[in-house]
């Protein structure tokens, strides 16, 4: 009897430390997530304040940043005075 305890009492000794090395490698597991976790939380923060902080405001467009396109027929050999130009910038929002 006392022979079999002592190969009981052994194979828990061993058991306990593998269990102990496994807890170890887990903890450390926990601590990498953790950290991500923290990271992740912390530019989410950054990220909402951002966007929280003011309403965003149309930039100042002017016509003349956008000049209309010729769509006349093209001729070599004469020569337009006044092209057509294209009505594309009159649909189009301009702050877009």
């Amino acid at each position: 009897m006392r022979k079999v305890i002592g190969i009981l009492v052994i194979i828990l000794f061993l058991l306990s430390i593998g269990a102990l090395i496994l807890g170890n490698q887990l903890f450390g597991k926990r601590e990498l997530l953790k950290g991500r976790t923290q990271k992740l939380e912390k530019t989410i923060d950054k990220l909402a304040s951002l966007i929280e902080a003011d309403a965003p405001v149309a930039p100042e467009v002017k016509p003349e940043d956008f000049p209309a396109k010729d769509i006349s027929p093209y001729n070599k050999a004469e020569v337009i005075e006044k092209p057509d130009p294209s009505k594309f910038w009159e649909k189009y929002k301009r702050y877009l």
